[in-house]
């Protein structure tokens, strides 16, 4: 009786801490996925600024 509940507590430990870890991975998985996403923005818009101000300078010329 006692193996049985000592069993079943372990796999309620593991299962816990499977569920934790899947939670863990996935939240840092999108936090990157964001960080990525904010940083192309970041260099498309700085592309984009200077094809413009070289643009803007050609056509100054």
């Amino acid at each position: 009786m006692r193996n049985s509940s000592l069993s079943g507590r372990l796999r309620w430990v593991f299962f816990v801490v499977i569920a934790l870890l899947t939670i863990a991975f996935l939240v840092s998985t999108l936090l990157i996925i964001r960080r990525e996403e904010q940083e192309s923005a970041v260099r498309e818009a700085e592309s984009t600024l200077i094809g413009l101000s070289g643009s803007i300078s050609s056509s100054i010329e």
